[in-house]
């Protein structure tokens, strides 16, 4: 194993030296209020894969930090290594270690608030499952709302695992980074249909009559179109076919840009001509219902006075 350039050491070694002595208080306070929690806070997909697990970081049990890791920052992470449902005050719950964030329950007289909804639905979903086995088993407190406690998308992305507005139980949920897939798609989307409209103004502007424009613009941009398309697609298969932990929470981005680009490509190079020649049509009757000159569409005009 390479070990850590000397400054690094010398470094992580004077701050050893500097670090209180460990009196297990730390350690007391990270456990107190624990009530339980499943092994290795592992949370399970419907269709049995690993979404998340402690599992990766047993590495941590060693109180010996690695050559390249700050002492302290060791000793920090091996308390964030509890995880369950705690109790922090009468009413106010906490589900730690089941996500990269926490989720806190606060319970009403009926009904339940969740502050935060950590990254994705079967994260969000174990943890509510989990306070309900230790206080609510009959499920009689209903959680009638979410907070979010700021905008990153750990705290919010896992809301659909939460029963408020978990409606339905499909296979794949709709989580933070499955939206971002949809801001990712659409991108791509408008710029394949820019570039086969850009062309075609352009071929108009060398004098081709429109439909012939039209059809040479499609047949010159479509080799780019399916060299950028099979590209992103084969750069996304990775992470809809490959298991292993952790998978499911890039599965749906994956999903959603293949499936999307595959279809979209298709009705670019269909619809996107069909619209265009519309649209051209449109023009010139505007123009000459409205006695303009008959330029060419697409045409730069002069900037010489006439």
């Amino acid at each position: 194993m390479t070990r850590a350039y000397g400054p690094t050491l010398d470094f992580n070694r004077l701050m050893r030296e500097q670090l209180p002595p460990e009196d297990g208080q730390d350690r007391l306070d990270a456990e107190q209020g624990f009530i339980g929690t499943v092994e290795h806070a592992e949370v399970l997909s419907a269709d049995g894969r690993v979404v998340w697990s402690q599992r990766p970081y047993a590495f941590l049990d060693d109180e010996e930090p690695a050559d390249t890791v700050n002492p302290s920052l060791w000793r920090h992470a091996r308390l964030n290594r509890a995880h369950g449902l705690f109790q922090v005050s009468p009413r106010i719950f906490q589900v730690r270690g089941f996500d990269i964030a926490n989720i806190t329950f606060i319970e009403g007289d009926t009904g339940l608030i969740a502050l935060d909804a950590l990254t994705v639905a079967d994260t969000a979903a174990a943890a509510l499952a989990l306070y309900r086995k230790h206080r609510d088993p009959e499920g009689r407190r209903v959680l009638h709302t979410v907070m979010y406690s700021h905008s990153h998308g750990d705290h919010f992305g896992g809301v659909l695992g939460l029963d408020i507005v978990q409606m339905v139980d499909p296979s794949q949920q709709l989580d933070i980074l499955t939206m971002l897939g949809f801001v990712i798609l659409v991108g791509t989307v408008v710029n394949n249909s820019i570039l086969i409209v850009h062309q075609g103004l352009n071929f108009m502007r060398e004098g081709w009559d429109q439909r012939a424009a039209i059809k040479e613009s499609v047949r010159v941009r479509v080799r780019p179109i399916f060299m950028t398309t099979g590209t992103t697609v084969l750069g996304m298969m990775p992470l809809i076919i490959m298991p292993g932990a952790g998978s499911e929470l890039y599965r749906g981005i994956g999903a959603v840009v293949v499936g999307g680009l595959a279809v979209s490509t298709l009705v670019t190079l269909v619809l996107t001509p069909l619209v265009f020649s519309y649209a051209i049509e449109l023009v010139v009757k505007v123009r000459s219902l409205l006695g303009l000159s008959e330029r060419a569409v697409g045409a730069v005009p002069s900037l010489e006075g006439e």
